[in-house]
């Protein structure tokens, strides 16, 4: 299981070396692009299109490579803002060690909270 672990931890940083290339690409492209508008009044007609699909595979390729770290987008409204006031929380399943199979056969950490509603 640690070996299949490390090859998905692999595959991950690879997808995410693969959109740090793309976000460098787009980057040039759309600089290439301004420059040449700017110069020849002329540039890539097709350099929008690229630069919006480009941002949807970014946003694709990083976001297990995220959550796998534990930096992924953490909504935690009911904590900050309900009238609420939490008397015990923990993170379970944040390292494979303490995963939980009959929840969840995933890497995905969760938050288990006592909550007093006011």
């Amino acid at each position: 299981m640690a070996k299949l672990s490390n090859a998905f931890g692999k595959l991950l940083n690879l997808l995410a070396v693969v959109a740090a290339l793309t976000l460098l690409v787009m980057v040039v492209m759309v600089t290439a692009d301004i420059i040449l508008r700017n110069l020849t009044r002329t540039g890539f007609p097709w350099a929008n299109e690229v630069s919006e699909y480009a941002l949807y595979v970014i946003t694709l390729l990083t976001a297990p490579w995220l959550l796998r770290r534990g930096q992924h987008v953490r909504i935690d409204l009911v904590l900050t803002h309900a009238a609420s006031r939490a008397l015990d929380a923990a993170l379970i399943g944040n390292s494979r060690f303490e995963a939980v199979p009959p929840l969840w056969p995933s890497d995905h950490a969760g938050v288990i909270a006592t909550l007093r509603i006011h």
